[in-house]
């Protein structure tokens, strides 16, 4: 089952989160996983696979100013949220944010950064070089993107 699809027009991308169901013994498990594929022969770039009982919520495009000591650019990456389901619980213990890169003109897919957090990240979204975060039943977060020499990552901005 495809669930999200979202596109980038300059890297010729699309990321597609995908879910598989199956039954083993009477037990079903899922099993997600975000694929990078090629936006105009929809041949497969790159995957990703996640952890068992997590599920994809949100994939979007968020790009991000680094700014180190010689130069500030502009980027582009693939934002993917999620949540560990499992079937008794009212509400996820826990969800990450993942971020792609796609280097060009080789398209290589790596994941840049992974960042775990208590209660599932429902949503995302891309407000002025910053990303926003619904983790949780809390209210809406607002997470800076950094890069050091020896560091890169999201930094609590605040909360909405």
């Amino acid at each position: 089952m495809v669930s999200l699809l979202v596109g980038k027009h300059y890297i010729h991308a699309f990321t597609v989160a995908t879910s598989k169901t199956l039954v083993t013994n009477g037990i079903e498990e899922t099993m997600c996983r975000v694929l990078f594929l090629d936006d105009s022969t929809m041949e497969l770039i790159s995957s990703h696979d996640l952890e068992l009982l997590e599920t994809c919520f949100t994939c979007i495009t968020v790009e991000f100013t680094t700014t180190d000591s010689s130069a500030s650019a502009s980027k582009e990456y693939f934002a993917v949220s999620t949540g560990y389901i499992i079937n008794d619980e009212p509400d996820a213990e826990k969800g990450r944010i993942l971020l792609f890169e796609v280097t060009m003109p080789a398209r290589k897919v790596s994941l840049v950064v992974e960042r775990e957090f208590k209660g599932a990240v429902y949503s995302l979204a891309a407000i002025g070089g910053r990303l926003a975060a619904g983790v949780g039943s809390k209210a809406c977060r607002v997470y800076m993107w950094f890069l050091s020499f020896f560091l890169r990552g999201f930094r609590y901005k605040c909360s909405i």
